[in-house]
C-alpha cells in the first residue's frame, strides 16, 4: 500500500510488474532529472522541454527546471543534457546506444565548444554527452571550462529522419557547464522530439 499522501492510490492488480516498479517512486511519467546543488540533490522536473536540431550534426537536448524553494528563488534554475550525434543516425530505426566517455566543455562567447574522449563500449554515433545548468542570478565563480565523466544508455524506440522518441538513462560525475555551478547529475528521462 502506498503510504505517500502525495501519490494517488493505484489498483495494483491491474498494473504490470515492470510498470509497478516504475510507479513505486511516484515520479512523473517522463522520469526524473536531478543535479547536485549546494551539496544535495535538486530535482529539475517542474517544466520539461525536449528539442531536436540538425545542421552539421544532430543534437538532442533534454531540459528541466527547478521552481525554486521560495519567492526569492522563483526564477529557478534549468538543467539541460546535450547529446550531439552523427546526423546519419537519424532515420536508421530503433536502436540502443551506449554512453561512456569524458566530455570537455569549453566556455565561449556563443555556443559552447566540446571535445569528447570515448571509453570502451561507447556507441560511435554519439559525439558527446554533457550537462549544463543555467539561471538568471549572478554567475558562480566556478563558471568556466569543465570536465564530465558520463555513462548510461540512450534507447531510441522511434528514430525517423525527423523524430526521436525513447528513454535516456545517464549518470554524470564532474561539474555542470554554465553560469550556475552544479555537481554530478542523474537522469532517467522519456523524450519525444521532432525537427
Amino acid at each position: 500500500m502506498n503510504s505517500n499522501p502525495l501519490c494517488p492510490p493505484r489498483r495494483l492488480s491491474s498494473v504490470p510488474l515492470a510498470l509497478l516498479l516504475l510507479l513505486a517512486a511516484c515520479g512523473g511519467e517522463d522520469g526524473t532529472l536531478r543535479v547536485i546543488r549546494d551539496g544535495k540533490w535538486a530535482d529539475f522536473d517542474h517544466q520539461r522541454r525536449d528539442t531536436l536540431s540538425a545542421d552539421e550534426e544532430a543534437r538532442l537536448v533534454l531540459c528541466g527546471s527547478d521552481t525554486g524553494q521560495s519567492q526569492e528563488e522563483d526564477v529557478g534554475i534549468s538543467a539541460c543534457i546535450h547529446i550531439p550525434m552523427d546526423k546519419a543516425l537519424l532515420g536508421t530505426g530503433p536502436r540502443t546506444l551506449q554512453i561512456s566517455g569524458t566530455s570537455y566543455v569549453k566556455k565561449t562567447e556563443t555556443v559552447p565548444a566540446y571535445t569528447f574522449t570515448p571509453r570502451e563500449g561507447n556507441s560511435p554515433e554519439l559525439r558527446a554527452v554533457w550537462v549544463q545548468t543555467s539561471c538568471f542570478e549572478r554567475p558562480d565563480p566556478l563558471s568556466s571550462d569543465v570536465m564530465q565523466l558520463v555513462h548510461g544508455q540512450l534507447v531510441l524506440e522511434e528514430n525517423s529522419a525527423t523524430r526521436l522518441r525513447g528513454r535516456l538513462v545517464l549518470k554524470m560525475e564532474g561539474v555542470t557547464y554554465g553560469p550556475c555551478y552544479g555537481g554530478g547529475a542523474e537522469a532517467e528521462l522519456d523524450f519525444d522530439a521532432s525537427l
